[in-house]
């Protein structure tokens, strides 16, 4: 047997050449030996073989389909070892390195692995075809007050229910405002306490809030195993399935509300900190859960995903503590702009007092600002200007309250026997129907000093009917005369 058959190939020189790691004189003793020694040719053909296999799979997504695999690579090695015209040593040689080196690349590169029924086989073409995950875009569904909306790219500017806002912005709250979010399809946030979220991912199956400051209140709907749902705050993260809960930062202390569902809660290390059903409240450096103690806000979710809904506008009014529509209750402290459906709306007023007023409007496809005559009719009173009550209602109160004014009479008659004659009370009452003021009106000279300070304490004692606002004035007329024995 020949020399040529019986030498072992110089692999440590090969690798050497193949890397551009030898010296001028190394390089040239090596093309000098590859001239003459066949079994060390082929490995080298082997090797950059080996090398350009390695190249073209680090350039695509590994195929997945062995039987193809394998048979496309045997043809590329025949037709190097036919391009090289020694076909008898490359292809056992170069045939077995190349698959060795494509099996070797699946192990260890890392892949998705594929789902159990796919037939499919992944190629490059189609990765770069592939639909990005589609983003989401959250509607304005409510306003309350002044908001304002930023990004890296976007200086702040008013935010209002006109906007849709998307992922990586941050939306910021004035003091006691209130804003409602519709992030997806069941899927809200209510924004309160002067609160700043960042957006950070806002993608169909992903959604991730950054809560800066103030809190948020959100309604999940049930999660399905590949999606998620997070809110980000002072390094802990907490994650749900499909809940109503809120998360507040203050003072540097995290707070986790949860009044539906199941949250988890884990520090910057990924530790599960707290594990919250609801009813419970988790606090960072609490030592165990605490209990639900209020309702939480329920964020208003309104329209369908792709459609827009009119928007009403409601001003601030003086004389309502808040308003009820479609639903949802907000304070009436500043003015109160979201979006309703069309058509008929019953708006109701809850007035300071308690009281409840309704009216009905309607809204048009351009949507509605209520005027304020619209709401001078709803909680019945004008701006400025006293609103007479029946007199059948005055004259009720002041039938029930004769008894006192009748005592204060019997003790003026020991001063003057003869004291008689009719009586004009102006009485001013506020808005709760409490009496602020009683003052004789016209000529009272007649009428004793401690008979008329009597009368004063007496009347103020009497309660009427709430008007709302600033409240009115009206007379009412007492007679003084003797109550006669029969």
């Amino acid at each position: 047997m020949s020399e040529a058959h019986t030498h072992e190939p110089k692999l440590q020189a090969l690798h050497a050449l193949q890397a551009q790691r030898l010296s001028e004189a190394g390089l040239a003793r090596l093309r000098r030996h590859l001239a003459q020694c066949e079994p060390c040719s082929a490995a080298l053909r082997g090797l950059r073989l080996h090398a350009a296999l390695s190249a073209d799979l680090r350039a695509s997504t590994p195929e997945l389909a062995f039987g193809r695999m394998e048979l496309a690579m045997r043809q590329h090695a025949r037709q190097a070892a036919q391009r090289s015209r020694v076909l008898r040593f490359a292809v056992p040689v170069v045939g077995a390195l190349a698959v060795a080196a494509a099996l070797l690349l699946l192990v260890h590169r890392p892949v998705r692995t594929p789902q159990p029924q796919a037939t499919h086989t992944v190629v490059a073409s189609e990765v770069a075809t592939r639909e990005p995950v589609p983003l989401l875009h959250a509607v304005v569904t409510a306003l309350r007050g002044q908001a304002s909306v930023s990004s890296a790219q976007l200086a702040a500017q008013p935010l209002g229910v006109d906007r849709v806002v998307n992922e990586g912005e941050v939306l910021a709250l004035e003091a006691n405002a209130e804003l409602h979010l519709r992030l997806a399809e069941q899927t809200a946030i209510a924004l309160q306490d002067g609160a700043r979220v960042e957006l950070r991912a806002l993608r169909q199956g992903e959604i991730q809030l950054g809560l800066l400051s103030g809190s948020v209140t959100s309604q999940v709907h049930h999660l399905v195993a590949t999606e998620r749902y997070e809110v980000h705050a002072l390094g802990y993260t907490v994650a749900v399935r499909g809940t109503h809960f809120l998360v507040s930062v203050a003072n540097g202390q995290l707070r986790v509300v949860v009044e539906e569902g199941h949250v988890v809660v884990t520090d910057q290390n990924h530790q599960v900190v707290g594990d919250v059903v609801a009813p419970g409240v988790f606090e960072s450096g609490a030592s165990k859960l605490g209990a639900l103690a209020t309702k939480l806000v329920k964020p208003r979710v309104a329209g369908v995903p792709g459609t827009l809904w009119p928007a009403l506008v409601l001003p601030a009014w003086r004389n309502v503590a808040a308003w009820q529509v479609d639903g949802s209750t907000f304070a009436a402290s500043a003015q109160l702009a979201m979006r309703v459906p069309t058509g008929e709306l019953t708006l109701t007023a809850q007035l300071g007092d308690g009281q409840l007023r309704k009216t009905v409007v309607t809204i048009p496809p351009e949507g509605l600002r209520v005027e304020d005559d619209v709401l001078r009719r709803l909680t019945r009173v004008a701006d400025d200007e006293p609103r007479e009550l029946k007199p059948e209602a005055i004259m009720g109160v002041v039938q029930q309250g004769l008894p006192v004014l009748q005592r204060c009479y019997e003790l003026g008659l020991k001063q003057q026997p003869a004291l008689s004659g009719r009586l004009t009370l102006r009485i001013a009452v506020d808005g709760a129907g409490r009496v602020t003021r009683v003052a004789p009106r016209g000529d009272a000279g007649g009428v004793p000093e401690d008979l008329m300070s009597c009368i004063r304490a007496g009347v103020s004692r009497w309660r009427f009917p709430p008007t709302g606002g600033s409240g009115l004035t009206f007379d009412a007329p007492i007679r003084l005369e003797h109550q006669h024995q029969h």
